[in-house]
């Protein structure tokens, strides 16, 4: 059970990083998602969608994800 709603909680967060203004595929969030924690090498994700989900996406993410915890 613990293990169907961690990969629940992946699936929804991708989504969320995906969802906005600029389209970016779910491949590039993880991708820039492994390179920001260092697994992985960013060379095919533009700047500008890098920077989108670094700056923007990832905290804001983050944050629900804390108060949806906290919460529960």
């Amino acid at each position: 059970m613990i293990c169907l709603c961690g990969i629940a909680l992946l699936v929804v967060t991708v989504l969320a990083a995906v969802l906005g203004s600029v389209d970016i595929p779910p491949g590039r969030v993880i991708r820039v998602a492994l390179s920001s924690l260092g697994l992985a090498a960013v060379a095919l994700v533009p700047e500008s969608e890098r920077l989108i989900l670094v700056v923007v996406r990832f905290p804001r993410v983050l944050l629900i994800a804390l108060v949806g915890g906290a919460l529960a």
